[in-house]
């Protein structure tokens, strides 16, 4: 079972890229004038903070959902989470520099976490839905 979810997972690593890459060139278009590497730092942020997280909690619904529904649902999830949780860790005295870059990555191992440890009879087709 863990073999196909690391297949599905590779598949849908590939589909990411791909749109990474389109999303990529949509940046460079819009703003034509800045350079190469200011876009590609844009993007990865993006991906990394708005993307990357809510895709990785919703990998326990692969079964009942495909691919890009959660891709559209992730980038929502995403920016809630990240903004409850920014808010409510400021509070507790965490400074704000350490949040940009160790939230998305608890969000992400969180996510990775509770769909192969917590959920392990779910079945994960690659196509994405049964």
């Amino acid at each position: 079972m863990k073999k196909e979810i690391f297949e599905a997972a590779k598949k849908e690593a590939e589909y990411i890229g791909i749109i990474f890459l389109l999303v990529l060139i949509i940046f460079k278009i819009v703003f034509y004038k800045e350079e190469l590497i200011v876009i590609l730092k844009f993007a990865l942020s993006f991906y990394f903070a708005l993307v990357l997280p809510g895709f990785s909690l919703l990998l326990c619904w692969a079964e009942k959902l495909g691919f890009f529904e959660r891709f559209v649902a992730s980038i929502p999830l995403s920016a809630a989470l990240i903004g409850i949780l920014s808010y409510y860790i400021g509070i507790a005295g965490v400074h704000i520099k350490y949040l940009s870059f160790i939230l998305p990555i608890f969000l992400i191992l969180l996510g990775f976490g509770i769909c192969f440890f917590l959920a392990p009879k779910a079945e994960v087709n690659p196509n994405g839905k049964q």
